[in-house]
């Protein structure tokens, strides 16, 4: 059963990253829109390798089957060249939801997590450049 889908979400396209802002109580479907909009926007970029900043501050939680889809978009990700994961996360209540996702990707890549955008978006900027553009 397909139900309207819960949760919002915002991309915004940087130099060599993506910030994606997540608010609300997720379902599925969802997480299948975020996916099928944010695959379509790593591909038109053309980047080769990039980084993902995931501000987490206003999402409220997931439903079981969203968290599982969201771990395949983490292996796709990988496979098209994330290098970089960054998240800012204001709550030990959704740390527990993430951490298992959170663990694989510093199985993966760089891995970061703050309390603020202040924080770590300059971390995020240094760490492109470092990683991705080699300066």
């Amino acid at each position: 059963m397909n139900f309207n889908h819960h949760g919002n979400y915002n991309i915004e396209q940087k130099q060599g990253f993506f910030v994606v802002s997540f608010s609300g109580s997720w379902n599925v479907e969802a997480a299948q829109d975020f996916f099928e909009s944010f695959k379509e926007i790593v591909s038109e970029s053309g980047y080769h390798k990039f980084g993902v900043l995931t501000d987490l501050r206003e999402w409220e939680g997931s439903t079981p089957d969203a968290l599982r889809l969201a771990k395949d978009g983490l292996d796709y990700f990988y496979s098209q060249g994330q290098v970089l994961s960054v998240h800012v996360n204001n709550s030990g209540v959704k740390q527990q939801f993430i951490e298992p996702m959170q663990k694989l990707q510093a199985s993966r890549m760089v891995f970061e997590q703050f309390h603020s955008m202040e924080i770590a978006m300059p971390w995020m900027k240094a760490k492109v450049k470092q990683l991705i553009y080699n300066k």
